[in-house]
């Protein structure tokens, strides 16, 4: 289910539980959100969705 920005829910919803990992994602761009919700799109489980999100903290360039 997608909301309608075109996010994933259960990302929403991992983004939510993680701080960190939220306000990072908000300093990235277009670009960068559209590649990690195509991946949180084919996460097939909660442990890889949650991985995505984790990686979002460790992301190093913000363009």
């Amino acid at each position: 289910m997608v909301d309608p920005n075109g996010i994933p829910l259960g990302f929403a919803m991992a983004l939510a539980q993680n701080q960190k990992a939220l306000e990072r994602f908000a300093l990235l761009s277009k670009e960068e959100k559209k590649v990690l919700t195509e991946k949180a799109k084919h996460a097939d489980t909660k442990e890889e969705m949650q991985q995505i999100v984790e990686s979002i903290i460790n992301l190093q360039n913000f363009t």
